[in-house]
């Protein structure tokens, strides 16, 4: 191209020199301009770019960029690319090729010569990678990210992060906060309410502008799991009536939610109506009590002289249970009255009684049902006592020896709320379990932070040998609670897969 054919075809853009009037812009038919604000560049200060165009790739510069553009400077000519609305593929850095249209040619006299310039409208990548049918939002209490700016020098991005989606998230920030396109990758620390910082990278798929704010739909590039568990607990904890069934549809890595579980003992008579209001809705999710509505006829009279626990998640009561206060008196024991023998030991050594342990349907399969047994644990160890009897059905029998070491009174029997289906009498020593004299080291390594907690509170004493015997078990506490979280996260990644 001849320098005079270049000085005919300089663009709008080009500021025109007085001392040579022949130079003025020629604009080209039909131009978009971009609607974003541009941010120009130094030489050298961006990263280079590539174009890739019939089967070719090119150098380039970039001068200028915007959210959804770039102003490029080839470095050498780019035979057949001299047409409005044709179709390329650009790569900034090391970011993914995105599909460019062309908007804008022309010529710039840079260091002494004339290099063609060309401005470009970028697409977004495929936004429904975002997943947006399934994004969850943020509603209080925005988790915060931020990350070193990957192309300007000594520079942080922050962020809030205004929603979740099962293979990423919206980033929202104010446009002058830094320089963002399609296809940017960036290294992103994670605040996680209640858990800490977590580190993942992300890829830009798409950037929406709202006035002076930006928001940057993201996908995942690396993103490890006790993150995505961490995403899954937050919005449990946060948005209104979500359950882990939903979070489960939408694609969520639900495995530890121990964060989001808030432990209560009710106080009031509306609190008790919403356990009996539980206990109806488990009861119906296992085959009972299907012919009524009515909730009151969950109550017992046990009720009275009990302590009602419940576990609560975002406003929900999801799971509860009750320990009976016999006060040694077998007119006031629970189990007496289902025509069982409590052993004379246990009289003697003094008791108290667990039962009613029901589950919201939505929340099972998760550690509620656990964190539940530990809480009663810690009530039974709280009131003075070391034994419990409790009860459960036959296929609970395995779960409560595993996590509570219980040890079988050998004797099954029938109550009015159970209907058909028969129970077992259990009993658990509390203090062989948190001291960790029972010889089941992996029962009581699960259960040591209720040991740890009450012997803090002093509500545990140890003798000289109880000391030493817990000490030896203690190291294993770290290594066993290692092992049986990571098989939880394996679980419920196959799981994950799986629905995929």
């Amino acid at each position: 191209m001849s320098q005079k054919t270049a000085k005919l075809e300089v663009a709008e853009t080009q500021e025109v020199d007085p001392q040579t009037r022949e130079l003025q812009p020629v604009q080209a038919p039909k131009v978009e301009r971009r609607e974003s604000k541009r941010i120009l560049f130094y030489r050298g200060e961006f990263p280079e770019a590539k174009i890739e165009f019939a089967g070719r790739t090119y150098d380039a510069e970039v001068y200028d960029l915007s959210t959804n553009g770039i102003g490029i400077l080839p470095k050498q000519a780019i035979p057949g690319l001299d047409t409005i609305a044709q179709k390329f593929y650009v790569r900034v850095g090391e970011t993914s090729p995105r599909e460019a249209t062309l908007r804008n040619i022309s010529h710039i006299k840079f260091a002494g010569s004339f290099r063609l310039k060309l401005g470009v409208r970028t697409a977004d990548l495929d936004r429904s990678k975002v997943c947006e049918h399934s994004l969850l939002p943020c509603t209080e209490n925005m988790p915060l990210a931020y990350c070193d700016d990957p192309i300007a020098f000594s520079r942080t991005l922050l962020f809030n992060v205004s929603h979740f989606s099962n293979n990423g998230l919206v980033l929202r920030t104010k446009s002058v906060n830094g320089n963002f396109f399609t296809g940017l990758k960036m290294d992103l620390k994670l605040m996680m309410p209640a858990r800490g910082e977590y580190s993942s990278v992300v890829e830009v798929a798409a950037i929406q502008e709202e006035g002076d704010i930006v928001l940057l739909f993201c996908t995942w590039q690396h993103c490890p799991d006790n993150l995505k568990n961490s995403v899954s607990e937050f919005l449990l904890m946060t948005v209104p009536g979500m359950t882990i069934q939903q979070l489960r549809d939408s694609g969520f890595l639900v495995a530890d939610l121990e964060k989001a579980f808030l432990f209560k003992s009710a106080q009031t008579a509306e609190e008790v109506e919403n356990i009996l209001r539980l206990r109806l809705k488990a009861a119906k999710a296992e085959g009972r009590w299907l012919d009524t509505e009515d909730f009151t006829l969950m109550r017992d009279p046990w009720d009275r002289h009990s302590r009602q626990v419940y576990c609560e998640v975002n406003g929900r009561i999801v799971s509860a249970a009750r320990v009976v206060f016999n006060n040694g008196l077998p007119e006031r024991s629970e189990h007496v009255s289902y025509g069982v023998e409590i052993p004379e030991w246990l009289w003697k050594e003094g008791f108290v009684e667990g039962s009613r342990v029901c589950t919201d349907p939505d929340f099972r399969g998760t550690d509620v049902f656990f964190k539940m047994l530990q809480q009663l644990s810690h009530i039974v160890t709280q009131s003075g006592h070391r034994y419990a009897v409790m009860n459960c059905v036959d296929s609970l029998v395995p779960v409560y020896k595993k996590m509570l070491g219980v040890e079988s009174l050998d004797q099954r029997f029938h109550t009015r709320f159970m209907q058909k289906d028969a129970l077992n009498l259990l009993y658990i020593d509390f203090r062989a379990l948190q001291v960790g004299v029972n010889s089941k080291v992996q029962t009581w390594a699960v259960n040591a932070p209720i040991g740890d907690h009450v012997i803090e509170k002093g509500q545990l004493k140890l003798f000289w040998w109880e000391k030493l015997i817990r000490a030896s078990f203690r190291p294993l506490h770290s290594l066993i609670s290692f092992l049986a979280m990571r098989r939880r996260y394996k679980k419920a990644s196959q799981n994950l897969q799986t629905k995929n």
